[in-house]
This record gives structure tokens, sequence and C-alpha cells, in this order.
């Protein structure tokens, strides 16, 4: 399967809806697309690339792929590289504005501040509100919070409108917080990937590649270094330390005919092995895919909500509608402002985007939070498993 890094993808809706299109092409065979960690695995023929890129398209146009290849480094140290740093500045702007909007005495002053915090702070909304509405797609969180703030500046409730928008922009700022650092627990627990390994020709050593060295091929690791591929050594004695793999914190001694998995770390002498299988098929390798394909195996909760959202939605929406219209044509016009206003706190609170993201990030979040204490989990429907495992206490005594 290949697997794409998705850049502008903020909704968690719009990125079921890609999936579902996806595995109901007949040019795809398989696709699981990760919301949180905004990573699309696919199961086609490369050659119709635009095809599928045209799928993705006609949901959401700003979208863009970037295939990650196996050569792919690991990222870099930055804790929060998953922040959008010029959107953080945009909402502080926006508190800045609401709170001088709330000691300004001229009203015409005060009403262009609030509404261009508002711009600042919501104009990607609105943009995909309209976009969506164009497209004949109006479920989505986009259109229930650009409905229900432009709704609230309609009636004359400006504070409210805004701190809609405020609100939800700071969640996606915890969000993103959130899925940095537990990206960052399993990449520190998963330092496993090689840049280049040491090989033995014609008695010099050269740097190549992962993918380059061939079994049977001799490899020189140094002291200090991981294990680049798995091998039998040929050469030297030392001691290996396996905690990456095992979770153990003794180490193994180790010497010539010996098998050596990729991923540990030389601690006490040179030695040279023989490559006993590609780096493909190697131990950290395998590993690393395990966690990285880990959108392939999905807890029965993350599946329901997904299903659950798609009738949930419209339905809100058609309620909000008659809480607004209803009550007043019975009782009169002049209640219009105060239904449309409970219609849109309805809305607000019933909206299903809380419910969509929270649920995969609580589960990815448990994955990186159990990557900080040493163990990794290669899916949300095992960690979903460990839950219903019994804790079994022993009598020190």
């Amino acid at each position: 399967m290949l697997k794409y890094h998705i850049d502008n993808l903020d909704c968690a809706h719009c990125a079921q809806e890609i999936e579902d299109a996806l595995n109901n092409s007949n040019l795809i065979k398989e696709a699981h697309l990760n919301f949180i960690n905004k990573t699309l695995l696919i199961d086609y023929d490369d050659k119709d690339y635009d095809l599928m890129l045209k799928i993705i398209k006609n949901i959401e146009g700003e979208i863009k792929l970037e295939l990650i290849t196996r050569e792919a480094k690991v990222v870099n140290n930055n804790r929060f590289r998953n922040i959008n740093i010029p959107k953080l500045i945009l909402i502080m702007i926006s508190i800045m504005l609401v709170v001088l909007y709330l000691f300004i005495k001229n009203n015409s002053y005060a009403l262009i501040i609030i509404i261009l915090a508002y711009l600042l702070c919501s104009y990607d909304i609105l943009i995909k509100t309209f976009k969506n509405f164009c497209n004949r797609r109006f479920f989505d969180e986009n259109f229930l919070m650009g409905l229900a703030s432009l709704a609230a500046l309609g009636i004359g409730e400006y504070l409210e409108g805004i701190a809609i928008i405020i609100f939800y922009k700071i969640g996606e700022f915890f969000q993103d917080l959130a899925v940095s650092n537990s990206k960052n627990n399993i990449i520190d627990l998963m330092d496993l990937k090689i840049e280049y390994i040491n090989v033995i020709k014609d008695k010099q050593v050269i740097k190549m590649i992962p993918n380059e060295v061939n079994i049977n091929d001799l490899v020189l690791v140094k002291v200090g270094e991981k294990i680049p591929i798995d091998g039998i050594i040929t050469k030297g004695h030392t001691l290996l330390d396996m905690a990456s793999l095992t979770g153990e914190s003794l180490v193994k001694q180790v010497g010539i005919n010996d098998q050596v998995l990729s991923g540990s770390i030389n601690l006490e002498q040179v030695i040279e092995l023989k490559v006993s299988k590609n780096f493909e098929n190697s131990t950290s390798n395998k590993i690393i895919e395990l966690i990285e394909n880990s959108v392939l195996y999905k807890a029965k909760m993350e599946d329901f909500i997904t299903k659950f959202a798609r009738i949930y939605t419209p339905i809100i929406v058609i309620v909000g509608l008659m809480l607004a219209f209803i009550p007043p044509l019975i009782l009169g016009l002049n209640y219009l402002n105060t239904y449309i206003y409970k219609a849109l706190i309805f809305i607000v609170v019933s909206c299903p985007c809380a419910m969509v993201l929270s649920i995969p990030l609580s589960y990815f979040a448990g994955i990186g939070y159990a990557s900080a204490k040493g163990i990794l989990i290669k899916g949300s429907n095992y960690l979903e498993a460990l839950s219903k495992v019994e804790t079994i206490v022993f009598d020190k005594t």
C-alpha cells in the first residue's frame, strides 16, 4: 500500500467522506484515511493517481498529497511542529479585539472591531462553508459553526457569535497540541529508522542507503550504533541493549554465529555481521510499519461514531430549524429572535465534531501515552481490547 501525507484537511466529516468515496471507487482496492495523523493509506495502481486526486478534490478542493517514501528520514525534533502558528496568532489578535470591543463606547467603532475580530478568526470556516454549499455538501462542522455564528451576528448577539468561533479554534489548537505530543512520544520510542548502513566491500567501508543492502552483504557496526539490519555475527563479541525491541533492561551477550536483530544497540565492541534479511523485512522496519499502519486497526467505537455522525448531523440541523421557527409561528413573531437564539445554542451544543474528533483522538492519545511508558500498541482496536483485560493483584506476602 502507498502512504500519503495530507495537507489542508481540517474537517473530520470530510475525511470520512473522502475515505468512503475512495473505497466506493472501482479504481481503488482499499483506502484508510487517518484524520488525526493526516495520512492516507491506499492500495491502487499509481498510474490512476490523477483520477484518485480528482475524487478527493471533489470533496475537499484545497487538499495536497505528498507521497511518504521509505527513504524519508525521521521528522525533525520540533516538539510543536504540528501547531499552526499563524492560526494561533490570529486567535490571539481576535481575543484582544474582543477585549477592546468591551471597552469602546462608540457603537460604530465597536461594531467595526467585532466584525474584524470575527473575520480574522473565522475566514477559513466561512470559505469552506461557502464551497461546501456550492458543492451541495451541507452537514459538516464548518457548516454548523458558520451557520450558528452568522445567525448570532444576524440577531445582534455579536459576542456570542464570535465566542462560538474562538472556542472552536481554541479546541482545534489543543487538538493539534495533543496530536503533536502523542506523535512525539511514539517517535521517541520508535527511534529505529536507519539513514545509512556501513557495508564492507573490497575491505573498504561504504555508506549505503538501507534499501540497497542485499542479503549476505557484510555490515560493520561500531560501538554505540544501532544494529541497522538483521544479520548473523561473523566477527567480534559484544553486548546488546535490546530495550527498544523487548522492553527488557538487561543486556544480551552475543558472539560469532549469533543472530542479531535490527534496532538493538551495540554497547561494547565493533562487530561485523552478514545480512540475513533485506531491509524491508528486518525487525525494526516491520515494527515501524506496524505503528505507522495502526490506522488499519480501528476500534468498534470509532467505526460506530463515523456512521452515527452521518445520520445525526442532518437530524440536528432539521431539529434546530424547527426549534427556531415553529414556536414563533404558534406564540407570535415577537418570539422569533428568542427561539433563533435557542436554536443556535442547540446546534452548537449538539455539533457532532466533538464526538467525531474526540473519540479517535482519545485512542491516539492513549497510544501516545503508552509509548511514553515504553509500550507499543499497533492499533486502537488493541487498545480497546486491553481495556477489557482484568487486572490481577498479587499479594506480596
